[in-house]
C-alpha cells in the first residue's frame, strides 16, 4: 500500500522537527562530557589554578612569581583535607616577587604546581630562605589526590625535628622523572609573613649550603676579630668605650646570627619558645647598645647635653619595650622595634653630625660607620613597614656587609680619636711647660718684691706721709698678687686675659715700689702736687678698662679666700687715666670692701654717667654716713674692725681722696645705707 501525503505544509514541519532532533543530539553528545567534566573538578581536590612550574634545575624564588596561589585561614584551624576541598575560587594567585601578607595571625596556605621535567633528578629540596616561622608544613599532593607530609615543624619542636638539619628551613621532595604535583605550603608568623622560597637538587642545595655556611662563618670571624682587638685593648687601656664598642657590636653579631638561624641550631637548639621571643630582647639589645657607644664615644654628657638626653630616650623606650612583651603581642612589637631601630641608628648618625660639625677629625670614621648601618636600617624599614619588595638575601647582604665595613671604621674611629687625644695631650703638655716657665718666672718676680718690701719697710717706717702711703698701697696688693701666682701654679689652665691681668699686677707693684727706691733716694714724695704726677705719668697713659679688669683680677682669689662673691660689670665705654694713680685708688676701695665685709658679695662695676665713667664699689658689710665718710678720709681714722676683728691703719680712705683731688677724679658716697656701703670714683671721659 502506498500512502501519500496530502497535507505538504504538515510533512515539512514534522521534517524540520525531526533534524531539530537530530541536531539536539549530536549537541548534547558532545556537550555533556564537558559538563561531566566540569562537575567533575567542581568536586574533587582544589588544585593549581596558576601555572604549572616545571623543574629543570633550580630555581630561584624570583622565577617563581606567577605560579603561587594563596589562602588565609583566620581561624588557624583548617586542615590539609579542608584545604583540598574548598573551592577553586578561594585561591588567589600572588603577584608579589614573594608571599608578603604583612604582619598577620591568620594562617597563610600557599599551592603550587609543579611538574619534574628531569630524565634523572627524583630527589628535590623546597629551601625556604628564613630561619624560623611558628609554624611550618609542607604537603605534597600527587595527581590522585593522596596528601603527603614532608615537613611539619611547630612552635614547640626543637631544632632536631627539622627534616634537614640546615639554619634555614629546608623541605625534602621525592619526584618521579614527568611527574606533577601540588604542592601546600602551611605556615603562620609571630613577625613578619614574608616567606621567599625555591626548590633545589640534592646536589645543587648541598654546594648552595656549603657556600652560605662558608661565607657566613667567614662574616662571624671578621667580626670577632675587631671585638677581640677591643677586648685587648680593654684590658690594657681600661677605657668605658672599648667595653660599649664591645657590647654594641656582640649584640649587633648575635642578632645577625640570630637571623641566620644559627643561634637556633647551635646555641639553643633544644629551646624553641626562646628562638621564638629572642628576636624581641637580641634586636632591642642593638637599640640600646648603639647610642650608649655613641654616648661614651662622644661623651655626650659632657659635650652634647640634650643629645645625650634623647639618646637615653631611646635607650630607655626599648628597655620599655622589652619589658612590655610579657603582656603585649609580639607581633606588634616586632614591628615596632624594626621602626624603632631605625630611630636609634638615625640618632646615633646625628650626634655624630652635631659633633664633627665641631671635632670633625675626632669622629669623622664614626660618621661614616653610622651612614651606612642608616642605610641598612631604612633598607629593612622599607621592607618591613611600606611593604617593598627586597630580597631576604639582599637585605641580609647589605647587613653583613654594612657591619663588616661598620665594624672597621668604629675601630678606626677609636684609634682617630686617640690619635687626636696624643696630638692634644702632647699640645697640652707643651702648653703646660711654657706655663711652668711662666710662673716660675713669676714666682721670682714674687719673690724679689717680697724681698724689695721688706727692705723698703725698714727704710721707709719712719718716713713721711708719703712713705706711708706708699707701704699701705703695697701691702694688700702684694697679698692679692702673691695669692693669684698660687692660683697660676695650680692645674687649671689660665686664660689668657688672666696671665695679662697678671703682668699688669705686677707693673702695678713693681711701679710702687721703684718709686719707693725713688723718693727714699731723691726725696721725691709720691705726694706731690698734681702737675708733678702728670709729668711722672705723662706718656703713660693706659684705658679706664684696662686698669679696672687688673684690678679685678688682683683682687678675685682674696675675695674668694674669705669666701665673698666679687661680681664684675665692665662698661663698653672706656677713657684715658694715669695708670698707677687710677689703680692706686681702686685698689684701695676694693680692698677696704674686702677686708670689712664679713659674707655676701661685692659688687665692682663701671658706668658712664653724663661726660664721665664711675667706677661704683658696692658692698654689703657696714654701712657709712656721709658724716662718717668725711671722717673716714682723715688721716688714721679707724672707724670699724676688720671681719678678722682686727682694726685697719686707718689710711685707705685718706690715701684715696689725696690721690683723686692731686690727679682730678673725684671720689664720693653714692648714697647712705645701714647696711652696705656704696662708694663711686668718677674719671672724665677724655675728649678726642
Amino acid at each position: 500500500m502506498i500512502i501519500r501525503d496530502n497535507n505538504p505544509v504538515g510533512s515539512a514541519a514534522l521534517h524540520v522537527f525531526c533534524r531539530f532532533l537530530a541536531s539536539l543530539f549530536v549537541l548534547s553528545m558532545r556537550v555533556l562530557p564537558i559538563i561531566a567534566m566540569f562537575f567533575l573538578f567542581a568536586t574533587s581536590p582544589a588544585l593549581a589554578q596558576s601555572p604549572v612550574l616545571t623543574l629543570d634545575g633550580p630555581r630561584a624564588p624570583e622565577t617563581l612569581q606567577g605560579h603561587i596561589d594563596s589562602f588565609l585561614d583566620p581561624s588557624g584551624a583548617m586542615q590539609t583535607a579542608e584545604i583540598l576541598a574548598l573551592p577553586e575560587d578561594a585561591f588567589s594567585p600572588v603577584i608579589t616577587a614573594a608571599p608578603d601578607f604583612g604582619y598577620t595571625d591568620s594562617t597563610i596556605w600557599l599551592r603550587i604546581a609543579v611538574r619534574n621535567v628531569t630524565s634523572d633528578v627524583v630527589s628535590w629540596r623546597l629551601h625556604f630562605r628564613e630561619n624560623f616561622k611558628q609554624l611550618l608544613a609542607v604537603h605534597v599532593v600527587d595527581a590522585r589526590g593522596v596528601s603527603k607530609t614532608t615537613y611539619d615543624v611547630g612552635p614547640g619542636d626543637p631544632f632536631h625535628k627539622r627534616p634537614i638539619a640546615y639554619p634555614e628551613m629546608v623541605a625534602p621532595l621525592q619526584l618521579r622523572p614527568d611527574e606533577t604535583a601540588t604542592i601546600l605550603i602551611e605556615y603562620w608568623s609571630e613577625g613578619s609573613s614574608h616567606l621567599a622560597f625555591g626548590f633545589e637538587t640534592e646536589t645543587s642545595f648541598a654546594a648552595s649550603a656549603a657556600s652560605r655556611s662558608a661565607k657566613n662563618f667567614l662574616y662571624y670571624g671578621m667580626m670577632i676579630i675587631p671585638l677581640l682587638l677591643a677586648a685587648l685593648a680593654l684590658v690594657i687601656y681600661r677605657h668605658p668605650v672599648f667595653a660599649a664598642y664591645i657590647g654594641s657590636w656582640l649584640a649587633a653579631l648575635l642578632f645577625v646570627m640570630h637571623s641566620d638561624g644559627v643561634t637556633f641550631q647551635y646555641f639553643w637548639p633544644n629551646a624553641p619558645d626562646w628562638n621564638s621571643f629572642a628576636s624581641i630582647p637580641l634586636g632591642a639589645g642593638v637599640i640600646i647598645l648603639s647610642p650608649n657607644f655613641a654616648r661614651v664615644f662622644l661623651n655626650t654628657k659632657v659635650n652634647h647635653p640634650i643629645i645625650d638626653k634623647l639618646l637615653w630616650a631611646v635607650m630607655g623606650l626599648a628597655s620599655a619595650m622589652v619589658v612590655s612583651s610579657a603582656f603585649l603581642d609580639n607581633q606588634t612589637l616586632k614591628k615596632l622595634l624594626v621602626l624603632l631601630s631605625l630611630v636609634s641608628v638615625g640618632m646615633c648618625a646625628f650626634s655624630g653630625f652635631v659633633a664633627a660639625l665641631t671635632r670633625f677629625k675626632e669622629v669623622r670614621f664614626f660618621v661614616l660607620a653610622w651612614l651606612g648601618f642608616l642605610f641598612a636600617a631604612s633598607i629593612m624599614s622599607l621592607r618591613h613597614w611600606l611593604g617593598i619588595e627586597i630580597s631576604q638575601d639582599f637585605q641580609n647582604d647589605v647587613i653583613r656587609s654594612v657591619m663588616v665595613v661598620d665594624a672597621t671604621l668604629m675601630g678606626l674611629s677609636i684609634a682617630d680619636r686617640y690619635n687626636q687625644l696624643r696630638l692634644s695631650r702632647q699640645a697640652a703638655i707643651a702648653r703646660r711647660y711654657e706655663e711652668e716657665n711662666r710662673n716660675l718666672k713669676l714666682l721670682a718676680r714674687l719673690s724679689d718684691l717680697e724681698r724689695r718690701f721688706a727692705q723698703e719697710s725698714e727704710q721707709l717706717k719712719s718716713r713721711d706721709v708719703a712713705s706711708a702711703n706708699t707701704l699701705h698701697d703695697l701691702q694688700q696688693p702684694l697679698a692679692a698678687l702673691r695669692l693669684n701666682v698660687r692660683a697660676l701654679s695650680g692645674p687649671a689652665e689660665q686664660s689668657p686675659s688672666a696671665v695679662a691681668d697678671m703682668e699688669a699686677s705686677f707693673t702695678y707693684i713693681e711701679g710702687l715700689m721703684n718709686a719707693a727706691s725713688r723718693q727714699r733716694e731723691n726725696e721725691v714724695t709720691l705726694n706731690a702736687s698734681a702737675p708733678e704726677l702728670a709729668e711722672q705719668e705723662r706718656g703713660a697713659t693706659y684705658g679706664l678698662r684696662k686698669v679696672t679688669d687688673g684690678v679685678v683680677q688682683m683682687f678675685l682669689p682674696d675675695a674668694a679666700a674669705r669666701g665673698l662673691e666679687l661680681c664684675y660689670v665692665p662698661s663698653h665705654h672706656d677713657t684715658k687715666v694715669q695708670p698707677m694713680q687710677a689703680m692706686r685708688i681702686l685698689s684701695n676701695l676694693l680692698s677696704n670692701a674686702i677686708k670689712y665685709t664679713d659674707t655676701g658679695r661685692i659688687l665692682f662695676c663701671v658706668r658712664k654717667r653724663g661726660e664721665t665713667l664711675r667706677v661704683e664699689i658696692h658692698d654689703t658689710g657696714k654701712g657709712l654716713t656721709r658724716a662718717e665718710f668725711l671722717k673716714a678720709k682723715e688721716r688714721s681714722t679707724r672707724l670699724f674692725e676688720t671681719a678678722e676683728g682686727k682694726h685697719g691703719e686707718g689710711l685707705g680712705l685718706a690715701i684715696v681722696d689725696e690721690l683723686a683731688r692731686a690727679t682730678g677724679y673725684e671720689v664720693d658716697l653714692l648714697c647712705e645705707r645701714a647696711s652696705g656701703l656704696s662708694l663711686g670714683v668718677s674719671f672724665p671721659i677724655a675728649q678726642d
